[in-house]
Parts: structure tokens; C-alpha cells; sequence
């Protein structure tokens, strides 16, 4: 049995997504789990690649598509249904940073985003998944992997892309972008044995990202 959050509602807002195993863990560590740090100096941030094009259509998916804005940054991105905004508050560095929380399950998955206010700093993407990485064993007590991770750049902002994998049989990807003054997290979660259709479901999330 997969244990649960002891609260559905933490210091991050979970979003409800009853029926799917695994994920109101997910949607908790979505917005607990950002962890910001600045950036090490130029030398030691590997140098970015383009990314790639991504299919602008999930075959195989039958969900309407329904774009999600967050107003604040002016970040949007397309979501399998509606989708609320649930705000939050992370504890960083003695202070606390500010995010917005979208998210959508689709009885197969997990699918949603983040904004997070970062203003004047510029932060460090690869301590951002460790953080998300640490929150999910934190928050479920199973351990979350990362494989596959390689930077990128989507619109000429540095980006972070990685495959994921849990220990309680959970799969998915995540992408951290960091946008003038915030960081944006999507992710893709469900059962690992739908990795190949939550592979089509991320590549669509992704294609539906606009920064301003």
C-alpha cells in the first residue's frame, strides 16, 4: 500500500486528485518541493542545448486540452481539463516564496505546472528537481529517482529535463525553467506501466507552454 500525506492540505496546497494512487503526493511535493538556490558561477552551469521539437498532439489521448494562465507571471500552458489555481508559500532562506499550482488528474495521470516568485535572484535548476526529489520521499516516504537529466533551453531560457521513477512503482517527467523573476515546474506522473502514455501526455504538456 502507498502511503499518503498525514494532511491533504500542507504549507504547500495539495491539489484534490482522488483516484489516482500517488498523486495528491505528487501535487504536494509540486509545490512544497522547489527547493531555490542562486546559480553556482557560469563556469560550472553546463553549456544548454536546443530542445528539441516536441508533437503538438498526445495520440492516443482524448481529454480536451484547456489552457491554464498563471496571471502573475503571464505563464500559461495547455492542461487535460480545467484546472484551479491553488496558491502557496515555500520557506527558502529564511524567507518565503510565493507560487501559483495547476494541476489536473486524468485517471491515468498526474499533469499539472508551478510558478514560483523569484525575483532578482537567479536560481540553480538542478537543486530545484533534488528539492522536488527530497519532497516526494518526504511527503510519501517512498524514494523518487531521476535519470535521463540534461539541460536545455526552451525560448532562450536555461531549462531542466528529467525522467522519473518511484520506488512504490510511480513514472514520470518533470522540466524546470527558469524564467525571468520565477521558476516553472511541469510535471507528468502516474503508473509506471504507463510509461509510453505518460510519455505522450508530457511531451504535450510541454509543447503547450508559453512564457511571456
Amino acid at each position: 500500500m502507498r502511503p499518503y500525506p498525514t494532511s491533504a492540505r500542507s504549507a504547500a496546497a495539495a491539489v484534490p486528485v482522488p483516484g489516482l494512487p500517488g498523486a495528491a503526493v505528487v501535487s504536494v511535493s509540486l509545490s512544497a518541493a522547489i527547493v531555490l538556490l542562486p546559480l553556482p558561477g557560469a563556469s560550472a552551469v553546463p553549456r544548454p542545448v536546443a530542445a528539441p521539437a516536441v508533437a503538438p498532439q498526445a495520440a492516443g489521448t482524448v481529454e480536451e486540452w484547456t489552457p491554464a494562465t498563471d496571471a502573475p507571471s503571464g505563464v500559461s500552458a495547455e492542461l487535460p481539463g480545467e484546472a484551479e489555481e491553488e496558491k502557496t508559500s515555500v520557506p527558502v532562506g529564511g524567507e518565503t516564496v510565493s507560487g501559483r499550482v495547476y494541476g489536473v488528474e486524468t485517471g491515468e495521470a498526474f499533469v499539472g505546472f508551478a510558478v514560483f516568485d523569484t525575483p532578482g535572484t537567479p536560481r540553480d535548476l538542478r537543486a530545484s528537481l533534488k528539492g522536488f526529489l527530497d519532497a516526494y520521499e518526504r511527503e510519501s516516504g517512498e524514494t523518487l529517482r531521476s535519470t535521463g537529466v540534461r539541460t536545455t533551453t526552451v525560448d532562450g531560457r536555461p531549462a531542466l529535463d528529467a525522467r522519473l521513477s518511484s520506488s512504490d512503482d510511480m513514472a514520470g517527467a518533470t522540466r524546470f525553467i527558469g524564467e525571468d523573476g520565477h521558476v516553472v515546474q511541469a510535471v507528468t506522473f502516474g503508473p509506471e506501466d504507463n510509461r509510453k502514455d505518460l510519455e505522450a501526455l508530457h511531451r504535450q504538456l510541454l509543447a503547450g507552454i508559453r512564457l511571456p
